[in-house]
């Protein structure tokens, strides 16, 4: 069995299990796919620790000798990505006589699921101001994929007042 990789890495930042990925199989030998699997660790190379043990992604391919369709992970194996760092994903394909080809760290993914953090360290500030400049103690954190943006809102009133139109 045979395996083209046209999946270099997933650059987005992954909050669920929606990524699409182009890793095809082929077989040539007469005894047709059979199934493939991926496993995933923090470590390249398989160096470190699998965060999972080979699982079953698409099974039943015979008689298939191609399979030509990007896939989605097992949502086992998005589950047991760690977020904030590097998880590369190895695939193994197997044929009808159990012969199997494996590419290491085929592609990786990026995972985060916890939202920024907001901190307000500002007592509060009274001052009528007529000019910007003024500097605030508050901060927005992501540890994960980082902030792509920080947005705030200035008010004449409290939390809880709004004007009514007119």
């Amino acid at each position: 069995a045979t395996i083209t990789n046209a999946q270099s890495g997933d650059l987005a930042w992954r909050r669920s299990n929606s990524g699409l990925y182009s890793v095809f199989f082929g077989d040539v030998s007469g005894s047709h796919l059979d199934k493939f699997q991926v496993k995933a660790s923090t470590t390249a190379g398989g160096l470190g620790n699998d965060l999972t043990a080979f699982s079953d992604v698409v099974t039943g391919l015979s008689p298939g000798d191609a399979y030509n369709t990007p896939w989605a992970l097992p949502q086992a194996v998005f589950d047991s990505l760690l977020e904030g760092v590097t998880n590369y994903i190895t695939v193994k394909v197997f044929n009808g006589l159990g012969n199997t080809t494996l590419l290491q760290d085929a592609f990786y993914v990026l995972k985060d699921t916890t939202a920024p953090s907001l901190v307000n360290a500002q007592s509060g500030d009274t001052t009528v101001r007529s000019l910007a400049g003024a500097t605030y103690a508050v901060g927005a954190f992501d540890a994960g994929s980082a902030l792509a943006a920080f947005q705030y809102s200035v008010s004449l009133f409290a939390v809880g007042y709004f004007l009514s139109p007119a």
